[in-house]
């Protein structure tokens, strides 16, 4: 096991230090935002717009960067050192679900050379403390840390606003933990009033302009964000944006279902019309076998973690329907999340797959998941 830390370890600062030699902190475009909310806060004591408080986490950290005079370098060390925890964190877990060191070592191996997700921690933007803290949520809740785990949550849900759609994967899981020891009231009493808060913040937060502005997407028909496909600048409904969506949706049933579907297309497939045919291509050969394999793990995931399952499912799902309800990223943003959850699926189901290739040849080997 020490081994495989120490290689681990050091494939992980190889990867971070490529990226950071061939794209730098990065510092532009969305990075601006929160640097400038982060003046503005130290200047006013406020946030420029209340829909900054669904970012306050990261921009604190801005903050604190900028009143010990530490600036973008501060930020981007916080970034890596998280990360870096988060990996071993998702190492742990791993071991926690499937038992094996090997496949923890494999799970880890895919996320680490997973690019499109690392190289988020040296953009300057909410995306790397995001994906961190959803892998160490999720390594708490399954350590029974719940008291830590909360904390956690509450940190996600101020780090963007996405963050609350964390919140259904961590109420199944604690009602599937409460129901399998017998406290089947309890599970039923958190559920009710966690989708109602959950519900109400989303509510809350979709009520705001631009990137809150959610009728857009429906009325444009955009796939991916900013790219309408229909000239429609009406607004429509009344009230709150989510009466407005579900209205739009009632009315235009089969509209509806053809745009979630390219959505859900763009979430997964990850090729965009824009990117080249190579970069396409390279997408397709790396991303497309890991679902085939992630696919193949599911049983033994479910049979030897149903926790884990649980969590990692509904957080797949939750992510995939909102984009179906919106639109998915230009850069492919949307499904980094949970694309660690998904690389476990992967490296069991590639392990399982890979030993009984090996047991079809005759070349008997210990099954890796009889212990």
């Amino acid at each position: 096991m020490n081994r495989f830390i120490t290689g681990l370890g050091v494939l992980f600062c190889i990867v971070q230090a490529v990226l950071l030699i061939t794209q730098g902190i990065y510092t532009q475009e969305e990075a601006l935002k929160y640097s400038y909310e982060a003046n503005y806060f130290i200047e006013n004591g406020v946030f420029s717009q209340p829909k900054y408080i669904f970012y306050s986490g990261y921009i604190f950290l801005h903050v604190l960067a900028q009143l010990g005079s530490a600036g973008n370098v501060a930020v981007y060390a916080v970034q890596l050192l998280l990360n870096a925890f988060a990996t071993y964190c998702f190492y742990r877990m791993v071991i926690m679900v499937s038992k094996q060191n090997l496949t923890a070592f494999v799970a880890t191996l895919l996320l680490i050379v997973c690019l499109p997700f690392q190289k988020w921690t040296s953009f300057l933007y909410t995306e790397s403390v995001f994906f961190s803290l959803i892998t160490i949520l999720c390594w708490l809740l399954l350590s029974r840390r719940i008291a830590l785990a909360m904390v956690v949550l509450c940190l996600v849900i101020v780090t963007r606003p996405t963050g609350l759609l964390v919140a259904p994967a961590c109420l199944a899981w604690a009602t599937y933990t409460l129901w399998s020891r017998g406290k089947k009231w309890w599970a039923f009493i958190i559920w009710l009033p966690g989708i109602a808060t959950v519900m109400a913040l989303l509510d809350t937060a979709m009520k705001g302009k631009g990137e809150f502005d959610f009728m857009l997407p429906l009325v444009q028909e955009h796939i991916i964000c900013g790219l309408p496909t229909v000239d429609n600048n009406s607004a429509y409904g009344d009230g709150g944006s989510m009466r407005s969506m579900m209205s739009y949706i009632v009315e235009h049933p089969g509209k509806f279902s053809m745009l979630a579907f390219k959505r859900l297309m763009a979430f997964f497939g990850m090729m965009r019309p824009y990117y080249s045919g190579t970069h396409n291509i390279l997408l397709a050969m790396c991303f497309y076998p890991v679902y085939i394999f992630a696919v193949l793990g599911l049983r033994d995931i479910y049979k030897n973690s149903k926790g884990y399952f649980i969590f990692s499912m509904v957080l797949i799902l939750t992510f995939a329907a909102s984009v179906t309800f919106t639109c998915d990223d230009w850069h492919n943003r949307f499904i980094m999340p949970v694309m660690p959850f998904i690389l476990v699926f992967a490296a069991v189901g590639s392990l399982r797959f890979f030993n009984f290739q090996k047991l079809r040849g005759g070349r008997g080997i210990e099954d890796p998941y009889n212990t």
